[in-house]
């Protein structure tokens, strides 16, 4: 077991984990094509505490009961995978497409992710989460776009865009975090 997944037990593991009962399903059975994409160390520790959504009647869930953090079920590069619409007093609505849309080529119907359970589904979801984002004004964030991002090695240079790439995966966890502190 190493250091991360130490750390990251001891951190969430009182937290409540929002998840697509068909995703947590899956991760514990997964297809043997995708086995090596789920740790079984992750989902299946005793004594996690799991809100179980269901799928598209719990589509677009309100985390926190005020539109501010919406899940938005976007199945394709895993049976359960979510995407995330928030919305910020300033900046109005974001959409972190997660791996629902790894890149813009793929966000703009160029190419297809590397990994999905689902072609049909991904394709389905990317047309989803770009109406989502026309209907809100959302500003978009793919979820590894090394054009916009840049390589891994270029994070160690603070550009703007990838200061932002960062922040937005650590406001996602933070969000996540407090969502799951105030529902406790």
């Amino acid at each position: 077991m190493t250091n991360q997944v130490r750390i990251t037990r001891r951190l969430f593991r009182s937290n409540i984990h929002f998840v697509q009962r068909r995703e947590l399903e899956y991760a514990l059975v997964p297809d043997w094509f995708a086995a090596d994409a789920f740790a079984r160390s992750d989902v299946g520790v005793p004594g996690l505490a799991w809100h179980l959504l269901e799928g598209s009647e719990t589509d677009a869930y309100d985390l926190f009961g005020d539109g501010t953090v919406r899940i938005i079920l976007t199945p394709g590069h895993s049976v359960g995978h979510q995407s995330f619409l928030v919305t910020l007093p300033k900046t109005g609505a974001v959409l972190l497409t997660i791996d629902a849309a790894y890149t813009m080529e793929h966000w703009e119907e160029k190419t297809l992710p590397s990994f999905a359970t689902g072609t049909v589904e991904a394709v389905r979801s990317v047309k989803k989460l770009r109406q989502i984002a026309r209907s809100t004004n959302a500003l978009v964030v793919t979820g590894h776009d090394p054009i916009v991002y840049g390589p891994p090695s270029d994070m160690r240079r603070p550009t703007l865009i990838n200061v932002w790439h960062l922040a937005a995966g650590v406001v996602l966890v933070l969000v996540v975090v407090l969502v799951l502190d105030s529902v406790r």
